[in-house]
């Protein structure tokens, strides 16, 4: 496998299925003939995509997110207020102020 637009071990927003979001992902690496990357969401899945599919994890203030933070598979949409590391602090729509990690977020595709 080579590298495709992200080099191996990148961080990444990646598509699942066809779920309407993209989820936090780390490339493994591209096959050159297919263009298909293979990735390992961070919450445990692998998959098969297309590279092109693949979106920088630019997660920053100001960006649109569904945040997990309750972990109970419930996505709730805010706005990222400030970022430590991979650390979120999100203004949730219905004004709730959380903390959860860029891992338990996911964004429109």
């Amino acid at each position: 496998m080579q590298p495709g637009r992200f080099p191996p071990g990148t961080d990444v927003f990646s598509p699942w299925g066809q779920e309407p979001y993209l989820y936090p992902a780390v490339v493994l690496g591209v096959d050159p003939a297919t263009q298909q990357a293979f990735v390992v969401f961070w919450e445990g899945q692998t998959a098969g995509v297309h590279d092109g599919s693949l979106r920088p994890l630019d997660v920053r203030e100001g960006s649109r997110v569904y945040a997990n933070f309750l972990n109970d598979n419930c996505y709730v949409p805010g706005r990222v207020a400030r970022r430590v590391g991979g650390a979120l602090n999100v203004i949730l729509d219905d004004g709730r102020n959380v903390w959860t990690t860029w891992a338990k977020c996911r964004v429109d595709r």
